[in-house]
């Protein structure tokens, strides 16, 4: 009995340790997030922001009349798609990850517009479109070494910080030291980091395998709905 009590006490130690590790992985993220947020990103950040409020409004409005899109046959995922495209291809080019940053921004502005149910709409749709992008890449046949080769980019374009939190999410793409857990385990622990995350793994998949070329992503898309 008293044997089965130390395990189960070192078992509880042990789980302790962990959660501390992640509760501090996260802080570190999140305070890099705030840090990144609270610095300007320039005339870019602003014209990202209101690029995501006119994507709202299409967004909305087609949402309105079919959730297959409007009479132009464009569905909020193609909106989203859109709109994420250019801004990879800025982060590739210039290797900054506040581009991704930006993004939150514009989402926060959205939930302050039109409230939070809306922001959360457009936020789940862009989430939708770069998780279809990365785990479409993989299916596509993407090898264990390319999805490290995409992570040392994001390590040596954007530093140790942005790797640890990629590497939350890189068993999307089927990375071989991809950290265990479920992505509902990554949104908690990364928070505000968890979109711009999952950006910045798709900005080292274009940088590495896709050559630099975002259009490489588009042969990902989802399919629409029905």
């Amino acid at each position: 009995m008293p044997k089965k009590k130390a395990r189960k006490k070192a078992a509880a130690a042990e789980a302790a340790r962990w959660a501390e590790r992640r509760r501090l992985v996260r802080q570190e993220a999140l305070r890099k997030v705030r840090k990144g947020l609270s610095r300007s990103a320039g005339e870019e950040g602003h014209e990202i922001s209101r690029a995501l409020e006119r994507r709202l409004a299409a967004f909305l409005a087609r949402r309105a009349v079919d959730a297959g899109g409007d009479a132009t046959g464009k569905t909020p995922q193609a909106d989203a798609a859109e709109l994420l495209e250019p801004l990879v291809g800025a982060i590739v080019e210039r290797k900054d990850p506040r581009i991704a940053l930006s993004v939150d921004v514009g989402l926060q502005r959205i939930s302050d517009l039109e409230g939070p149910e809306a922001a959360g709409c457009f936020g789940a749709t862009l989430l939708g479109v770069v998780f279809g992008w990365l785990v479409g890449a993989r299916e596509a046949g993407l090898a264990p070494r390319e999805a490290g080769q995409a992570v040392e980019w994001i390590r040596d374009a954007f530093g140790a910080d942005a790797e640890r939190a990629v590497l939350m999410l890189a068993g999307l793409i089927g990375h071989p030291d991809a950290r265990d857990g479920t992505v509902e385990e990554a949104m908690d622990e990364l928070g505000d980091a968890f979109l711009p995350a999952a950006i910045w793994l798709v900005a080292g998949v274009v940088a590495t395998v896709g050559g630099g070329d975002t259009a490489w992503l588009r042969q990902f898309d989802l399919a629409p709905v029905g």
